[in-house]
């Protein structure tokens, strides 16, 4: 082998090489936000760790270092809303998202924009706490690597089952619904956003599996508890 194809080999060898390691962080640091919420998610269902809800915030404890501390079961985190304007919790996905209200969900080019803001809320719905279908969405994504972009709140809503409990905030009141059901339907199914309710119901909805447009994941919860 002549040293000018030995040199040759090795730089595209090399170009290979750093290319592969390129696209590798470029993945990681793409999908950092839905990694580490299921990451996360998955170490606190192991530890046992549950969220509470508080409106104010809480200084944080000073960090336990004794081994008989940290054999202990950790004591419920707490979980502030971004937003009491508009906004939603679920504890135990650890989602803490604005909410972006009136939202087209027809309209590509107004909910492609909004929804980098938040949850959507889809125009035409009612607001928090009222009768009728309050429907929050989040984006259907085309493209893989749009998915931490619009789905990372709402990544784990396929883990709420019966009873969760789901916190609304709007305009400074809270707005407490427990799941009552779970559903997975057609892209095209319109039915659950055009549903009419006679009680305070909320539709949750993202896309199933994550980061595709083949189906979506329907959660449906009641009104329980309000402020007055």
């Amino acid at each position: 082998m002549t040293k000018k194809r030995y040199v040759t080999i090795l730089f595209f060898r090399t170009m290979g090489n750093a290319l592969i390691v390129a696209a590798l962080l470029w993945l990681v640091y793409s999908f950092y936000p839905v990694l580490k919420a299921e990451l996360f998610y998955q170490l606190d269902k192991a530890r046992g760790v549950q969220r509470e809800i508080s409106v104010t915030e809480i200084p944080p404890e000073p960090p336990k270092t004794s081994f008989g501390e940290i054999l202990k079961k950790p004591k419920p985190l707490t979980l502030t809303p971004v937003s009491q304007d508009f906004g939603i919790v679920i504890p135990k996905i650890n989602a803490n998202s604005q909410v972006i209200a009136d939202v087209d969900p027809g309209n590509y080019n107004e909910y492609s924009q909004k929804l980098l803001k938040g949850i959507g809320h889809a125009k035409g719905t009612v607001l928090p706490g009222e009768v009728g279908n309050c429907y929050l969405f989040s984006h259907s994504v085309g493209n893989p690597w749009d998915v931490p972009r619009y789905n990372a709140q709402f990544w784990l809503l396929s883990e709420l089952q019966a009873d969760d409990m789901v916190f609304v905030f709007f305009e400074g009141k809270q707005y407490d619904y427990k799941v009552v059901e779970k559903t997975v339907v057609e892209a095209k199914d319109t039915s659950w956003l055009n549903a009419i309710y006679h009680e305070p119901t909320l539709t949750l909805q993202t896309c199933d599996p994550p980061g595709t447009t083949w189906r979506r994941l329907i959660v449906i919860a009641k009104l329980v508890a309000w402020d007055e």
